[in-house]
C-alpha cells in the first residue's frame, strides 16, 4: 500500500493555492516599495498581486462589485485604467479581487514585477540561508 506524501510548506517566494479563486502565482510587495491602487482618489496599500487579480484592505465594497482602478507598481510604472471584479471578502476584511478589464501590456509589466519581486525575495531567503550557515560553525 502506497502512503502519502507529506505536504510541504508553501514557499515564500510565491503562493499557489488550486482550490482558491485566483490561481495565480502572487507575491506580497515589500514594504519599502508597495504596491499602490487607486480607489476613488485614494490610495490603497496591495496586500497580494497576481497575474489574475489583487487583495487589499476593504473599504466598504460589496462581493461582485466591478470598480475602476489605477495601480501604481515600483519604479514609477503605472497603470492607468484597470478593471476589477471583488470575487470574495474574508475574514479578516480583505477584498479578493480579479482582474476584468486590463490591457496585455499592462499585464505585461505586473508579470514583470511579480518576477522581478519573486527574485527579490529569492535573493533575501539564500542570503539568511547563508548567514545561518557560517552562525552554526
Amino acid at each position: 500500500m502506497m502512503q502519502r506524501r507529506k505536504e510541504t510548506e508553501t514557499s515564500e517566494i510565491f503562493k499557489h493555492n488550486s482550490e482558491e479563486k485566483r490561481n495565480y502565482f502572487r507575491v506580497q510587495p515589500s514594504d519599502k516599495s508597495p504596491v499602490l491602487i487607486q480607489l476613488a482618489e485614494k490610495p490603497i496599500k496591495v496586500i497580494d498581486i497576481s497575474a489574475g487579480g489583487i487583495a487589499f484592505k476593504n473599504h466598504n465594497l460589496k462581493e461582485s462589485q466591478v470598480l475602476s482602478i489605477k495601480i501604481n507598481l515600483p519604479d514609477r510604472i503605472t497603470i492607468e485604467s484597470a478593471q476589477i471584479k471583488i470575487v470574495s471578502i474574508d475574514e479578516n476584511d480583505i477584498c479578493h479581487a480579479k482582474f476584468i478589464g486590463i490591457e496585455p501590456h499592462e499585464k505585461k509589466n505586473i508579470n514583470q514585477y511579480i518576477l522581478k519581486r519573486q527574485i527579490e525575495i529569492a535573493k533575501k531567503k539564500k542570503g539568511e540561508k547563508q548567514r545561518n550557515w557560517h552562525t552554526r560553525i
